[in-house]
Formats: structure tokens, C-alpha cells, sequence
């Protein structure tokens, strides 16, 4: 931890030689849902604790970060979904989009001794309740509880993404929300009631980001394009996050890259700021972002689950923050 917080203090200190000190003095407001709650907290915490601007962190739902953008409600907004450029266009001053973090989305279950590999078209037909049986993934005879969110998830819409490019069976389309067909379907309130389900429930399987993961649950490997079968680790996200081309607006998704060694199923979170009339907090949002950006906080992001970007993708996002203007 010592030399994590001299890597922070470091960082600060060259936000200060940039100009960038009068930062310190600003208190902002960030809207977001709960899920990168407790990342953002942690670091803005430390960002402050060394001098750095406070920033209050507004849990709301899903789309809290864009709406409180769009309402000037807060100075900065957290998404997992990137802004549509309709509702962009909403906003008077402008939105500045930039991808701060990665996500993958782990296909979780909860069965001693099952190692489980899953083929792209088996996790289709097993999420579309065609496969019950844990034996048809030679582990021990039982049924399968297929355990997702009853509510819209973004987790969801990552997954059906993937789903569509996995096979030609896959006929539920892509949405935040899927009423899941299979018998064995059990709907439960909330990413945070899937994993609390999954932990209680032998014999059960779902999907949820890696921010939601839980020690006791063990992550499937899927099969990629290359036709490896692939964990959901930091450096297999960050393969396919760099797959990922970013549109005009810094959106883009890469739902099966084809990258070697590439996780198939993942997302990027996105931080919305304005691009002009920030006025007096100009300096402190442009600290805040750089900082979030930078090497040691994306490092100590995967410690939450999440993927550190890596790469032109990171690259890309820090030269964004160049265009949040006063």
C-alpha cells in the first residue's frame, strides 16, 4: 500500500506542475449506478486524502450518470452504456464521453467439482434453457438453475450482444432485459441478488460482471473466435477491449473479438462530463478523469474486478480529456 500511495502522490504532483492545482479546492458532483460505487469511492477517496478535488459519488439507477448529465444535475456522470447521440444532443454544453474502465461478464455457477468449459453454441442453448443437466458437461448429474436479473441490466445487454454473434440458435434478440425462456430460469431482483442467489444455490449458473463476483463462485471458461477456451482475467478483457473501435464519440463494443487470447463476453464504462461550461470546476473534472486514467489506478482497478485499459484505447481516452473545456 506505501507504494501505491507514493505512485498517488506522485500523480497528483504532476497534475500541480500542469496547472492544475486550483483543482484542489473544488467539491464535485458524480451520479452513477451502485455497481462502480465501490471503485470510484476508493479512488476518489485516495485522490482527495492527497490533496486532489472531493468528488460525491450519487448512487441512483442504471441510467442516473446520463440522466443527471442531461438534467445538470452533476458535474460528471458514470455509464456502462454509452450516450446515444440523440441524447447528446440534448445537452446545451456538450458531452465529453471517455472510457475509463473495462468489464467482463463472468458466466458464474456454483458446482463442486465441475471444471466447466462452455462452447459459444452451448452457452446459447443453455441460457436458452435447451441444456438442464449438468452431465452434458461431463460433471455430475443434476439440473441446472439458470439465475438472472429480473430487472434491466447492462450486464444483459453485454451478454445478448455476444449471444447474437455466437450462433444462429440464439433468437431473444439483444436487450437490457430478456425474459428467459428455460423452465429452469429463476428470476431474481438485481445484479447483487444474482450473486447472492449463486452462493446460496448448489447447482446453479448465471452471468454478472466482474465487480460483482464473489470468492465463493467459480467463473466458466468460454470459448473465443480462435476457438480458445477463455477465463475471464484482466489480461483476456484487455485483449478484447482493444479490439474495440471507438466511434467519433469514444462508444464502440466488441461482442466476440476476434483478438487472440480474448475474453468474448465484455463491456467498457464510460465517465460523461460536459465539454463546456464547466466554468470554475474545469480544472478539478479534467483532475479527476486524468487521474482515474492513470497507471495507478487503473492497476488497482482489476483488484475490484474491473479490466484496466491498456494500450490505444487508453491512450485515446486520456487524450480526451483535453476537450472539457471551461
Amino acid at each position: 500500500m506505501r507504494g501505491l500511495r507514493l505512485g498517488l502522490v506522485t500523480s497528483l504532483s504532476l497534475v500541480t506542475a500542469t496547472g492544475l492545482s486550483a483543482a484542489s479546492a473544488q467539491r464535485l458532483r458524480m451520479s452513477g449506478d451502485v455497481a462502480p460505487k465501490r471503485l470510484y469511492q476508493r479512488l476518489l477517496a485516495q485522490l482527495s486524502d492527497s490533496g486532489g478535488p472531493r468528488v460525491d459519488y450519487q448512487v441512483g439507477r442504471p441510467a442516473s450518470g446520463r440522466l443527471g448529465l442531461t438534467a445538470q444535475r452533476v458535474d460528471l456522470g458514470v455509464s456502462d452504456s454509452p450516450m446515444r447521440p440523440e441524447d447528446m444532443a440534448k445537452v446545451k454544453q456538450g458531452v465529453v464521453q471517455i472510457p475509463v474502465v473495462g468489464e467482463a461478464i463472468a458466466i458464474a455457477y456454483n458446482k463442486p467439482g465441475c471444471d466447466l468449459k462452455l462452447s459459444q453454441e452451448q452457452l446459447v442453448l443453455l441460457a436458452m434453457g435447451e441444456i438442464t443437466n449438468w452431465e452434458r458437461f461431463g460433471c455430475a448429474s443434476g439440473p441446472i438453475a439458470w439465475i438472472h436479473p429480473a430487472d434491466a441490466s447492462s450486464a444483459t445487454l453485454a451478454l445478448t450482444q455476444s449471444m447474437q454473434l455466437f450462433s444462429t440458435q440464439w433468437t431473444l434478440g439483444v436487450d437490457n432485459i430478456v425474459l428467459w425462456p428455460g423452465r429452469n430460469a429463476v428470476a431474481v431482483r438485481s445484479i447483487a441478488g444474482v450473486a447472492e442467489r449463486l452462493t446460496q444455490q448448489e447447482g446453479s449458473m448465471g452471468y454478472l460482471p466482474g465487480s460483482a463476483m464473489q470468492d465463493s463462485l467459480r467463473a466458466a471458461a468460454v470459448q473465443n473466435r480462435k476457438g480458445e477456451f477463455v477465463l475471464p482475467s484482466p489480461a483476456a478483457g484487455a485483449a478484447a477491449l482493444n479490439a474495440i473501435a471507438l466511434d467519433f464519440n469514444l462508444a464502440g463494443f466488441a461482442p466476440n473479438p476476434v483478438a487472440e487470447g480474448a475474453y468474448p463476453i465484455t463491456r467498457l464504462s464510460w465517465l460523461l462530463a460536459y465539454r463546456s461550461g464547466n466554468r470554475e470546476s474545469t480544472e478539478a473534472v479534467q483532475a479527476v478523469i486524468t487521474f482515474l486514467l492513470s497507471d495507478q489506478a487503473q492497476r488497482e482497478a482489476a483488484g475490484y474486478g474491473w479490466i484496466p485499459l491498456r494500450g490505444l484505447i487508453l491512450e485515446t481516452a486520456r487524450a480526451a480529456v483535453a476537450k472539457i473545456a471551461i
